[in-house]
């Protein structure tokens, strides 16, 4: 690394193998490599962290996240390292703020902050081997030890010009810095407290995400686990192994409940039934051919022109008309709305106590929807566009237990599609106006037009075990049925995947025969 803007790579096994680093235009301050040496981090003086994937023969610029760090000279005492997290998933880096902030690799958003620690600028920084702790130091002579979980301070030390912290690299409760004085501290037994020893050699931490991939991923192959009479299966104990998939309950589990309170030879001397009543091998041919149950791949609900988490922020509705966006603040949201035409309509912001997580936009007004809530139970909120007239906007509430799957709204009326399977229908002025039954269940999106809906749900298993998606239109006002349950033509694939539905500006909605590019609109 030099000022001459080149990061070079030296192989140590083969010193005439270099790689010469060049997208990046100014003068590189720090450099980092991830946990698993995929990735490299250059922080720049220009206030960019350029990213480049050095896992293959010929290095790339993976990713470039800007408006995170300082523009530093390389000489400055203030960092600008971006501090790789022990899972590999994210880093730190300190801001302009004062503040500590996580940034994900994979997408470049910025997830949870470590706030308020801090008076002055921020010099180094050093997770704990089990990342469950980060030690931090400024240029105002303080140490500060925050958790990661809950991203609070538990510690706090004056010690004077520190440049650069890190713990010992086996867990062990030994502290090091170095100072700009030349001398290095170590510190033995540097946390007192037992509960902070306990923090220090327990389990590792993952990075603090706003809405972890990882645990998105663990409740929805807990969704898709198979049932066996409406519950999970349990796991046979002390063996978890692959036969817990195949087999039925364990013969203990199926039959502890059995009591010899007569002694006549129901159990065994361990409390548990005998076979005596199994008689020979050629009954109880139901029991001996217990399986798991067989579960179908169903396609999930989606919320048309919604977008995924990426940190604490999510599109809840983009369109022609203008988009809907939301930041997760941890204790409430923010809510933007932006229209294209601003001679038309004003942009407004609000805070968000309910935390709503799909929108519909149109040229009337807003439609919000949120699950339930530490017992709050799901709601739907109408919007309208401030006009010369009051404003009325409203709200309801759906019956305790049901989800809202999909919300789609028009110039006549309101849909909701729930996790019970009804199709919820409301006038713009919050009065109920149809309730009726989906029959292609569960159901995944909805789309609204005038007085047209358009409903989409699984139907019939294919021969490739996962089930067909199927759409009906109908005629809200009318009540007629225009098509029912005709058969989406998706493509082969695991990639294939209903992505949207709507109708267009004249009411037209069609669905295309595969969704891996746009083919028609109505769909994609």
């Amino acid at each position: 690394m030099n000022s001459e803007l080149e990061v070079k790579i030296v192989n140590r096994h083969d010193m005439e193998q270099v790689i010469v680093l060049r997208e990046h235009p100014k003068p590189v301050k720090h450099l980092t490599y991830d946990p698993t040496g995929k990735y490299l981090a250059a922080s720049c003086t220009d206030g960019i962290i350029y990213i480049y994937d050095v896992q293959t023969d010929e290095p790339t610029l993976y990713r470039t996240i800007d408006g995170v760090i300082c523009r530093l000279e390389t000489d400055a005492d203030a960092t600008s390292r971006c501090v790789w997290h022990p899972d590999g998933r994210a880093f730190a880096c300190a801001t302009a703020t004062r503040e500590i902030v996580i940034v994900s690799v994979e997408d470049g958003a910025q997830q949870r902050p470590f706030s308020n620690g801090h008076m002055a600028d921020i010099t180094s920084m050093a997770w704990s081997p089990n990342g469950a702790l980060l030690a931090s130091s400024s240029a105002d002579d303080m140490l500060v030890v925050w958790e990661t979980k809950t991203q609070k301070v538990i510690k706090k030390f004056n010690y004077e010009k520190i440049l650069h912290v890190t713990w010992h690299n086996q867990g062990e409760n030994l502290f090091n810095w170095t100072t700009s004085w030349g001398e290095v501290f170590i510190i033995t037994d540097f946390l007192k407290e037992e509960a902070h020893k306990k923090i220090l050699n327990g389990p590792k931490q993952r990075s603090p995400f706003f809405h972890d991939p990882l645990d998105e991923n663990a409740q929805s192959a807990i969704a898709r686990r198979p049932l066996v009479n409406g519950h999970s299966r349990p796991q046979r104990a002390g063996t978890p192994d692959s036969l817990d998939a195949l087999l039925g309950p364990a013969e203990d589990e199926e039959y502890d409940w059995i009591e010899d309170d007569d002694g006549a030879g129901y159990t065994n001397g361990n409390g548990k039934r005998t076979n005596g009543h199994l008689g020979d091998l050629s009954g109880h041919d139901i029991k001996r051919g217990r399986q798991a149950a067989w579960q179908p791949r169903i396609h999930e609900p989606f919320q048309p022109g919604a977008t995924p988490w990426r940190g604490n922020r999510k599109y809840l509705c983009l369109n022609l008309i203008g988009f809907v966006w939301t930041v997760d603040q941890d204790t409430h949201n923010t809510v933007t709305i932006e229209f294209y035409d601003r001679e038309m309509y004003r942009d407004f912001h609000f805070t968000d106590p309910f935390l709503y997580d799909k929108a519909c936009l149109n040229e009337n007004g807003a439609l919000f929807s949120c699950p339930s809530h530490a017992g709050q139970p799901a709601m739907v909120f109408y919007r309208p566009h401030e006009t010369w007239t009051n404003r009325t906007d409203w709200r309801t509430q759906l019956p305790s237990g049901e989800e809202v799957t999909a919300i789609a709204l028009s110039h006549n009326y309101i849909v909701v599609t729930t996790s019970r399977n009804y199709v919820r229908v409301y006038t713009l002025f919050g009065t109920p106006f149809r309730i009726y039954r989906q029959k292609s269940t569960p159901t995944v999106t909805c789309a609204a037009w005038g007085d047209y809906v358009m409903t989409v749900g699984n139907g019939a298993i294919g021969g490739d075990g996962c089930t067909q998606l199927v759409y009906t239109i109908e005629d809200i006002n009318r009540d007629e049925v225009f098509q029912s349950e005709d058969i989406v033509a998706l493509g082969n694939g695991e990639d294939v995947a209903l992505k949207t539905v709507f109708f267009s500006d004249q009411g037209v909605s069609s669905l295309p025969s595969s969704c891996l590019f746009p083919a028609t609109p109505g769909a994609c």
